[in-house]
């Protein structure tokens, strides 16, 4: 009977150890997935709204602002107009933010893969677009995922 007894305790402990690993592993993956979700969220929109943008091609390269339109809307942007800019020789490309609001440029620049440095800040009343995004003849150092 006491041998019964310990090899009943014996059982109970090592169940007690497995439930114990497959809680852990529960509440990790858990945890997991919720800070993905988060950070997934942070990245796709950070503003809990579309982001509205103008996309101008300043070289003489044909197509560009359409390439670069196709792109972002892959990546949730609202692409309101696409144009040729006033100038088509403009060296680098750039963003002109019309809102300044800092989480809307971060999500351009970091879709972009822009030096925050390539920002511009023009706040316009009754602006129809939150950026817009002019192309510059460095377009190929951008996002490589961008089909030129």
């Amino acid at each position: 009977m006491a041998r019964s007894l310990k090899f009943k305790n014996t059982l109970l402990n090592i169940t007690l150890f497995i439930l114990s690993l497959l809680l852990i592993f529960v509440v990790y993956n858990v945890i997991l997935s919720l800070k993905t979700t988060e950070d997934e969220l942070e990245s796709e929109n950070p503003t809990g709204r579309i982001i509205q943008v103008r996309v101008l091609n300043g070289t003489k390269v044909d197509g560009l602002a359409k390439k670069l339109s196709d792109f972002l809307k892959s990546k949730n942007f609202d692409v309101v107009i696409q144009d040729n800019y006033s100038s088509r020789d403009v060296k680098k490309t750039f963003i002109i933010d019309h809102l300044g609001d800092k989480r809307v440029v971060r999500r351009a620049v970091k879709v972009l893969k822009l030096d925050p440095d390539q920002v511009v800040t023009e706040k316009k009343d009754y602006e129809l677009t939150d950026l817009t995004i002019v192309i510059g003849e460095d377009y190929q150092k951008l996002n490589s995922e961008i089909k030129w």
